[in-house]
């Protein structure tokens, strides 16, 4: 009887060890699969995102485009702005921008609603729009243009007040992050 039993035991013993090194092989595998679906999905949604809005959106997110890149160009023209027409380019900014440009102009408009601006205030503003711009351009484009190139495109000044720019963008990418 006792032979029985510790040949019952073994059996058990050797059993219960094959199933976990069975498990150490399978379950390694079975996450990795897990893992990999997770991934898959999140890139096929992400791309589907990102197809929606380039079909649908494409040229709304254009003229949104335009529309900043005019206030990054023309210093007056944000000015000439009816309060009505900046309250449509951020609802065109939020429905169609990027997380990073829905912070970026976030940050603006929080800065613009603040009172009696200094100069360096006002060029600050300036800063912030370009912020804008380069952010609707890489939604658009895909590609990355710096904020420091646009204001070299626009700021007579540039090279004279070439460390407060850059002092500003850090600062803002500060406040952005």
């Amino acid at each position: 009887m006792d032979n029985i039993f510790y040949k019952f035991l073994a059996t058990m013993v050797i059993g219960a060890v094959i199933l976990v090194f069975g498990m150490i092989k399978i379950v390694p595998v079975m996450i990795s699969k897990v893992v990999e679906q997770n991934r898959d999905y999140e890139l096929k949604r992400a791309l589907q995102i990102d197809s929606y809005y380039r079909q649908s959106g494409s040229s709304e997110l254009q003229k949104i485009m335009i529309e900043w890149t005019k206030m990054l160009t023309d210093m007056s023209y944000l000015a000439s702005r009816t309060p009505e027409h900046l309250n449509e380019v951020i609802q065109k900014t939020t429905i169609y921008g990027s997380e990073s440009t829905l912070k970026a102009a976030a940050i603006f408009f929080q800065f613009i609603y603040k009172e009696d601006k200094t100069e360096q205030e006002m060029l600050r503003g300036i800063v912030y729009v370009a912020f804008i711009v380069s952010s609707l351009k890489e939604d658009f484009t895909g590609q990355h243009i710096s904020p420091e190139e646009l204001l070299k495109l626009e700021m007579k000044d540039y090279v004279e007040k070439k460390e407060f720019y850059q002092s500003t963008i850090s600062e803002i990418e500060n406040e952005l992050n």
